[in-house]
């Protein structure tokens, strides 16, 4: 894990925890399904995406995220749309939220589905942070023999 930039993300999230909802990626309603190559959406009805302006924006006008949705939205690069489950960086195929901050945050996939579940608190996930290496170890294992 990069604990700097999960620790960037937690930080962000402790500034306004009205906005953190581990339930959905986001509550973007906009679909790129429906995005044209100019970047025109052609079919009303299905939202628009919020799109990163300048470096230091923070995405919001109503919208809240999970862990991995507010990771997206502090690390993609200026010019990034955001969608409902996806976000198109400039230049790069669609990412969903999940993928975009595994790469960002480093995960395994087994911190992936634990940091990402929608029943996970975000003083669940601060202590995750926070928690030393063997802390951390022994939280996985706990997590993953829980799954068997």
């Amino acid at each position: 894990m990069n604990r700097e930039n999960a620790r960037t993300v937690v930080s962000a999230i402790k500034i306004d925890t009205e906005r953190h909802d581990q339930c959905h990626w986001t509550n973007i309603a906009a679909s790129p399904g429906y995005e044209s190559d100019d970047g025109d959406v052609t079919y009303s009805g299905f939202g628009t995406p919020k799109v990163k302006e300048s470096e230091g924006q923070v995405i919001n006008c109503g919208t809240t995220a999970c862990f991995a949705g507010h990771t997206g939205f502090i690390f993609a690069p200026v010019g990034t749309k955001f969608y409902k489950e996806h976000l198109r960086v400039p230049g790069k195929s669609l990412y969903t939220y999940e993928t975009f901050a595994d790469e960002v945050l480093e995960l395994t996939n087994s911190e992936s589905a634990y940091l990402y579940s929608a029943i996970r608190s975000l003083d669940e996930i601060d202590y995750y942070v926070e928690a030393s290496d063997e802390e951390q170890n022994d939280i996985m294992d706990n997590y993953n023999n829980d799954l068997l």
